[in-house]
């Protein structure tokens, strides 16, 4: 922020996790500078790709998005399809299409029931980008990360703390989408709304059934 106070940039590719500010407030105070600094574009540089979080990043001010991992082309794509936009914010028709494509992937009330347990273009295109090789530890890595971040939901939820549910459930969010794991995501939103108390052990069942599914075709994927 400073930094762009005193020098003109023709671009911002803006890391969403950061250590002491977020991308999106990052973006959102460099919208509520004055002109012209406040119209910078900016091209977010993320690991989620669920289309509701890129709705928010849209929404936030951002330009455009690249998801990581991400080849040299992607990058230079997007970089070149936002500096030759001609507005200096996403027009409300980007927005709209991508809340459409949420709304449309989610089905009524956002039930996790029914969708897919992964997004199988998503682990496609993590495959193609990082190698065979580099493909199955990350399903390894994800496998060891989501484990201790699953007890710590649930032993929150047993003991009625929701306000730390609602942030554990934020990082298993982010984690899950980095593979694409689209069930555990979804059913990470819905715990980061309000949960009523009388309904946590059905809770805490659903969650370690998802899990477990999703586990084992993580495990499934790593060695075919």
């Amino acid at each position: 922020m400073h930094g762009l106070r005193d020098r003109r940039f023709d671009l911002i590719l803006m890391d969403i996790q950061m250590p002491e500010m977020d991308g999106v407030s990052a973006t959102r105070s460099i919208r509520a500078l004055p002109s012209p600094r406040s119209e910078v574009p900016i091209v977010a540089l993320t690991v989620n790709s669920m289309q509701e979080q890129l709705v928010e990043y849209l929404s936030a001010g951002m330009n455009g998005y690249i998801v990581k991992p991400f080849t040299s082309e992607s990058m230079m794509s997007e970089i070149g399809r936002v500096m030759l936009a001609p507005a200096c914010t996403p027009s409300t028709e980007d927005i709209d299409r991508l809340q459409s494509a949420s709304a449309a992937k989610d089905g009524e009330g956002g039930n996790w029931h029914d969708l897919g347990l992964f997004d199988d273009g998503q682990l496609s295109s993590l495959r193609e980008c990082l190698g065979e090789d580099s493909y199955r530890d990350l399903l390894s890595n994800v496998c060891c990360a989501l484990a201790p971040e699953v007890n710590a939901v649930k032993v929150a939820l047993n003991r009625g703390d929701f306000e730390a549910v609602k942030t554990l459930a934020q990082r298993l969010r982010g984690d899950a989408s980095i593979v694409g794991a689209q069930r555990v995501a979804r059913f990470a939103k819905f715990l980061g709304k309000n949960i009523e108390a009388e309904k946590v052990s059905r809770i805490v069942d659903d969650m370690e059934s998802i899990y477990q599914e999703t586990l084992a075709d993580i495990r499934g994927r790593s060695w075919n």
